[in-house]
């Protein structure tokens, strides 16, 4: 939860990694990651970003993934200035079940191996 006095300006939450390719003992997800829009640009994402990783890799996982809508350039951008990259990964969630609203989203990955 990044704060700011009393009032919460953005949270975070993390998981081990499901998808298919995941290896459970290497990889974690960033599953949720939220700044207040009117809140960004002021250092609280990236501190969040660093309290995530440092989670991640307390919690034993040498490698960080997160899902993002692929028009997320917001988000896309953030990451990548920070380390992220795009490993190739694609998926679309069928969010009714029926095709009606259809999300594209593509995966980035970052190495949590701390430098040597």
């Amino acid at each position: 939860v990044a704060l700011e006095r009393a009032s919460v300006r953005g949270f975070a939450a993390t998981a081990p990694a499901t998808d298919d390719d995941a290896d459970p003992g290497r990889d974690g997800e960033v599953a949720e990651f939220v700044v207040d829009p009117g809140h960004r640009g002021l250092g609280h994402g990236t501190r969040m970003l660093h309290a995530v990783a440092d989670t991640l890799r307390s919690d034993g996982f040498s490698r960080a993934v997160c899902w993002l809508n692929a028009d997320a350039d917001d988000m896309r951008g953030f990451l990548t200035a920070q380390g992220w990259a795009p490993d190739g990964a694609h998926r679309e969630l069928d969010l009714h079940g029926d095709g009606s609203v259809v999300v594209k989203q593509v995966r980035l990955h970052t190495d949590l191996t701390p430098p040597a």
